[in-house]
């Protein structure tokens, strides 16, 4: 065998002219890797930030950068960025706060500080109009690595910050009065209000930002923190939050861009804190505020704030009439035809809140309610886990873009403390004793066509794992109909009998199986095998398990809760085979990521309860007595 120098000198003179480029390659690489490493290893590479960048450096920095940030603006979806009155108040004082301490302000020079760093922060006021809305969306969103523009402190609820934008598109032509005008007028009205010390907590708790890289250990995730100006640890917390929501708490002085927080008990606005301050709840103002307080701060903003009202902004409503009309038609109809339930279902009331956990919303700022809807129906990010259940987001992905202003004009319009009561739908085409389906009177279609599964009195079959359908009310057979006709629950059986069916068919149906009285499951399908005892289930059912994080399940399933929530089902006499099996697919880790964007959390509480804890769940439930409809 021929050695590789004898193979080298035997080749054709092209082949060898290749071969020697190839190694004259490698061999420059090579040494290139070899100068490099000695330069990293033996500290020759000056990281100096004193000495100004070279023009070759400062132009490849700069032009990477704004390269990268226009072909990221091009992907950007503009339709949460369509202007809403006074949306820069609100954007000007987080930039105040946040960024005037390296990007300076109109008509002022920036900090030596920020003009030290490298690179150096551009002054924005002279360099923004050299950018489109989307590529600034695009910067304050993702920040830019290699220099200390931040991005934005928050994983979700992006739509936030088109208020920014707004305010940075006006920097140009805004004098130094002005902008002095707009960051400090609500500072003046807070004049008088009181200063409130920090007291450390005993102890930091973790915060959930971003992912977080190694090594941990040279880093502070943590809260209570120190900032840029750190209100909390100066005893002045109230001149952070008055700046977005005014002395009296309304957030009239950011034409209601900010949420009243009147309308919220203080136990609320006190949890509030807490999760904006852990990262668990989404919002790159609220993070940098939050995070700067102790609990004694948290607490006692609360209860400044909740003492203060309900109090109205006042702000006008900026929606128009015929988009009030659908905002009306979704608040107290819902629309049957895309699954989603009338908001009323949820925030009608204080009885309907207690269950639901929904915050009151009548009477809330119409335009905090529309950045609100636009954030909810951004695509989730991966990082938040299964943990992160929340009803809203599927609502918005089945709603279009023009009921969320609509929604939030309506319920800015709302008196506070008016109740709404949700709407059954009505309609000549429903009425069970009159409808056809498929050509068939009603009657027969569910004698054909539902009694196959369900049996001849509707009650179920342990066997194949079927509910009993006499035990519920309209809404809720409405929404799961809805649902098995958008593939939003699983059953191939349910979804292709759903697909045949029109809105009407589905409502009728529902009003068909709702005004039958219920009927008892059989005996055998009341029990299964299970370690878990009913007298177990029991505590289970009704107290939870606070070290899992598991609610009580009559906390939302009891008979007061279905009756006051009807989306919520009733489980009492349902068949235990159904039940179990229900929560073991719930259980599933592709079901978790499937309803991670649906109405209900029962996907996140299966996945912490034990099979055997869900079967004697479902023997439980299946043995309690069977409720009265509503």
């Amino acid at each position: 065998m021929l050695s590789p120098v004898k193979r080298y000198r035997n080749l054709p003179p092209f082949k060898k002219g290749i071969a020697t480029s190839l190694i004259a390659l490698f061999a420059l690489a090579f040494l290139i890797a070899a100068i490099a490493a000695f330069a990293v290893m033996t500290g020759s590479i000056v990281v100096s930030a004193r000495p100004p960048h070279n023009p070759i450096t400062t132009f490849m920095l700069h032009t990477t950068f704004k390269n990268s940030v226009a072909s990221e603006a091009r992907w950007i979806d503009k339709t949460a960025a369509q202007p809403f009155p006074g949306q820069e108040l609100l954007g000007a004082q987080h930039y105040q706060q946040v960024c005037s301490s390296c990007h300076g302000a109109p008509g002022l020079g920036q900090s030596p500080q920020a003009l030290s760093m490298r690179p150096r922060p551009q002054y924005l006021p002279a360099v923004v109009d050299q950018f489109s809305d989307a590529e600034l969306f695009v910067i304050v969103r993702d920040g830019v690595r290699f220099s200390a523009m931040p991005s934005w402190p928050s994983d979700s609820g992006f739509s936030e910050i088109w208020p920014m934008v707004r305010f940075l598109r006006k920097l140009p032509d805004m004098s130094t009065d002005e902008y002095r005008t707009l960051v400090s007028g609500p500072l003046a009205d807070a004049a008088e209000t009181p200063s409130i010390a920090w007291q450390e907590r005993g102890h930091h708790e973790a915060l959930k930002l971003h992912a977080m890289a190694p090594p941990l250990k040279e880093y502070a995730y943590a809260s209570p923190s120190i900032g840029w100006r750190p209100f909390g640890f100066d005893n002045r917390p109230l001149s952070s939050c008055v700046a977005c929501h005014g002395a009296d708490g309304t957030g009239a002085v950011v034409r209601g861009n900010a949420p009243n927080l009147t309308l919220l008990p203080q136990q609320m606005i006190e949890q509030h804190l807490r999760n904006y301050a852990n990262g668990s709840r989404h919002s790159g103002y609220m993070a940098v505020a939050a995070t700067a307080l102790s609990e004694p701060q948290i607490k006692a903003l609360a209860q400044y704030f909740s003492q203060k009202g309900p109090k109205p902004s006042n702000v006008p409503i900026v929606a128009k009439p015929k988009s009030m009309e659908l905002g009306k038609s979704l608040a107290v109809n819902g629309m049957v035809g895309r699954g989603v339930p009338a908001c009323a279902t949820c925030h009608g009331s204080s009885d309907r809140r207690k269950i639901t956990g929904a915050p009151d919303i009548i009477g809330q700022n119409e335009g905090f309610l529309r950045t609100r809807l636009f954030g909810f129906s951004e695509p989730e990010n991966p990082s938040q886990g299964f943990s992160s259940w929340h009803p809203m987001p599927y609502i918005a992905d089945n709603l279009s873009e023009s009921g969320y202003g609509g929604i939030a004009g309506y319920f800015a319009s709302l008196p506070m403390g008016s109740t709404l009561t949700p709407n059954v739908p009505r309609g000549a085409s429903t009425n069970p004793a009159t409808m056809r389906i498929e050509d068939k009177p009603l009657k027969r279609f569910m004698s054909d066509v539902c009694t196959t599964c369900h049996g001849d009195k509707l009650a179920g079959s342990a066997e194949k794992d079927i509910p009993n359908i006499t035990l519920q009310s309209e809404p809720y057979l409405i929404q799961q109909l809805a649902s098995f006709r958008l593939d939003h629950r699983d059953s191939e059986k349910m979804q292709l009998v759903a697909s045949k069916l029109s809105t009407d068919d589905l409502v009728g149906i529902a009003r068909y199986l709702s005004a039958l009285p219920p009927v008892p499951s059989k005996a055998a399908n009341r029990s299964l095998k299970s370690s878990t005892t009913v007298a177990s289930a029991a505590k289970l059912a009704q107290h939870g398990d606070k070290s899992r994080n598991l609610p009580a399940c009559l906390s939302c399933h009891s008979s007061k809760s279905v009756k006051t929530v009807a989306l919520i089902p009733t489980l009492d006499g349902q068949n235990a085979a159904y039940l179990a099996g229900r929560l073991e697919r719930w259980a599933k880790s592709d079901e978790i990521a499937r309803h991670k964007r649906t109405l209900g959390p029962m996907a996140g509480i299966a996945r912490k309860l034990t099979t055997e804890e869900r079967r004697g769940l479902a023997n439980y439930f299946a043995q309690r007595t069977m409720q009265a409809k509503n």
